[in-house]
């Protein structure tokens, strides 16, 4: 059985399953109400040092991952995957970065390397970046390639799994 709970963080993103085998996998982590809420929120559906298995992250907006840093430091996150940003994009998101003068540098150093930022919370975390596949853009079925990072983010391990998705999309 699994539950579906989304935390209460106002504007912002904060998922979480659990299954009743005590596997949690949590969807996003972040506010820009404030990051009290986010705290509030996994102080109450986590107890600490309790595991999470996966914490997938959908983009690089401080709403989706300015809690990051506290959930690691209160849980204990096995797995985290990030969409991967070519080069030319993360020259975009860096630029939109500084127009909008974020002050949280989470957000730069997320865009800039994941494995680091990570690693700096949590070496025993795995870090993966996920690609959807840019051809058959039309297709209903997509191709997701994931890559594991080692500490060279321009050479990640070639554990490149491909997976398959049928959309519902007519």
């Amino acid at each position: 059985m699994l539950t579906r709970m989304f935390a209460s963080v106002g504007q912002g993103a904060f998922y979480i399953e659990k299954f009743n085998n005590g596997t949690n996998i949590v969807y996003d982590c972040g506010s820009t109400t404030g990051i009290s809420y986010v705290k509030r929120e996994i102080k109450s559906f986590f107890y600490e040092g309790e595991d999470i298995e996966a914490l997938f992250i959908s983009h690089l907006h401080e709403d989706h991952i300015n809690g990051i840093p506290y959930l690691m430091e209160y849980c204990n996150v096995k797995n985290v995957f990030f969409p991967l940003i070519r080069d030319e994009d993360k020259i975009l998101l860096n630029i939109q970065e500084e127009i909008l003068k974020t002050e949280n540098k989470d957000v730069s150093d997320l865009i800039n390397n994941p494995y680091t930022f990570i690693d700096n919370l949590s070496s025993e975390t795995k870090v993966y970046l996920v690609e959807e596949s840019r051809e058959n853009e039309f297709d209903n079925n997509k191709d997701v390639n994931v890559y594991e990072l080692g500490g060279d983010i321009k050479k990640p391990k070639k554990y490149k799994k491909t997976y398959r998705f049928a959309s519902s999309r007519t």
